[in-house]
């Protein structure tokens, strides 16, 4: 029994559609956890953010930018996980110039990741701490 190229194509949009829907749900999942969960959840991650931020600009002022790369891939998992969507989107710019090696740009992409994370941080229930900060010049 042969399946034609229609057939098969509507196979294939729906599993993705499934998949995508799963990824939604999952995503949700941890952002209910991270918002309303244990304190020291929120904490790690926003000590991590900080880290990566800090790692980020002192690869981007070094030229590394296969390293701030990396980062930026890693912090935009960190932005799917909490559902921040204009942050993911300004860690994929991030990326993106890092591969371009445009240390303005990235810089400039830098800036949007951390006010991305920043406003995310300041949503968190009865949290009080402190927001990301530093990559508002790559050059320090």
């Amino acid at each position: 029994m042969s399946v034609n190229h229609d057939e098969k194509s509507r196979r294939s949009s729906l599993a993705r559609s499934a998949n995508t829907q799963q990824d939604d749900e999952d995503s949700c999942r941890w952002s209910d956890l991270i918002h309303h969960g244990p304190a020291d959840l929120r904490e790690l991650l926003i000590e991590t953010t900080l880290v990566d931020l800090h790692d980020a600009i002192a690869a981007l002022n070094t030229g590394d930018f296969a390293r701030a790369k990396f980062i930026a891939h890693r912090m935009k998992g960190i932005a799917r996980i909490l559902n921040a969507d204009e942050t993911v989107s300004a860690c994929g710019a991030l990326e993106m110039y890092c591969h371009r090696c445009d240390a303005t740009r990235a810089g400039a992409a830098l800036l949007q990741v951390e006010l991305g994370f920043a406003a995310v941080y300041r949503t968190f229930d009865g949290s009080d701490q402190t927001e990301p900060s530093g990559p508002s010049d790559p050059d320090d």
